[in-house]
């Protein structure tokens, strides 16, 4: 029989916010309510939500999001208002693939940004 023992659980402090995302990926169903593109978003929104109640400064997280999402666009070569999510579940074709996937384009894009040594 198994007891509840609070002292042997595991806690997650993300660090930041890309350590959050890790956390995430490695996890999801301990984050989301359905492995979907669609709770993620959710997730995302609810994440700023709860920054700026709290007096959090989400600007460079939000600004990170807007340049993958542009990237996202340039990568699939998208003229259309469709957001990144969208375009994302679109190449994947259902959304359990797409959160999938954005971990994988996530990591590209962070890639493609680091400096050249």
């Amino acid at each position: 029989m198994n007891i509840y023992d609070p002292n042997k659980i595991e806690t997650i402090e993300p660090q930041n916010f890309s350590s959050l995302l890790n956390e995430i990926k490695k996890r999801p169903l301990l984050f989301l309510p359905k492995y979907s593109i669609w709770s993620f978003k959710s997730f995302l929104h609810g994440y700023e939500w709860a920054t700026k109640q709290n007096n959090i400064d989400f600007s460079k997280e939000q600004k990170e999001l807007n340049d993958f999402a542009e990237w996202i666009k340039e990568k699939f070569e998208v003229k259309s208002n469709q957001g990144g999510a969208k375009i994302i579940e679109f190449q994947a074709f259902d959304e359990r693939a797409a959160l999938d996937l954005f971990f994988e384009l996530y990591q590209e894009w962070r890639r493609l940004k680091e400096p050249k040594v």
